[in-house]
């Protein structure tokens, strides 16, 4: 490929151009947004890369990685758990849900402190409902693994 030969701005122009003709090109914007990502511009990327074939277990991982620099464990488990489901044998997808997973402890022991003994009750109620897998993928995750403990 031309981006592997060095010659990024060659790739980045030549898949803007596929895009220019055809926005559809799903695989064109997978590449694209692989470029960008590992050029740092996470941003370009991330916009690339949520617009992918859904069922791309690659595009979904790399959307993830994003997330998770971002520190934005809920989105990029939300895309593990796609990649998961294509590939559910590959190590790095589970790697990656095991950051995303530590993140999120992270994110909620930070928040544990503002938690007042009322939200208890909340919080029960809050268990007892099932979420939506389709609305609200991360969260349905969350409940699970509680309710295995």
């Amino acid at each position: 490929s031309v981006f592997a030969a060095g010659k990024k701005d060659e790739a980045i122009s030549a898949l803007n151009l596929q895009l220019s003709n055809d926005q559809n090109q799903l695989f064109a914007k997978f590449l694209l947004g692989g470029i960008y990502g590992s050029s740092g511009d996470q941003a370009k990327a991330e916009r690339l890369l949520a617009h992918c074939d859904p069922n791309n277990p690659d595009a979904a991982a790399a959307l993830a990685t994003i997330y998770l620099a971002r520190r934005q464990p809920a989105d990029a488990i939300a895309c593990l758990e796609r990649a998961l489901t294509a590939e559910p044998e590959w190590p790095l997808h589970h790697w990656n849900l095991g950051v995303a997973l530590h993140q999120l402890g992270d994110l909620l022991r930070r928040q544990a402190p503002r938690v007042r003994p009322e939200s208890r009750v909340v919080r029960r109620r809050a268990v007892s409902h099932q979420p939506d897998e389709r609305e609200d993928p991360a969260s349905a995750l969350l409940l699970r693994q509680h309710r295995a403990l």
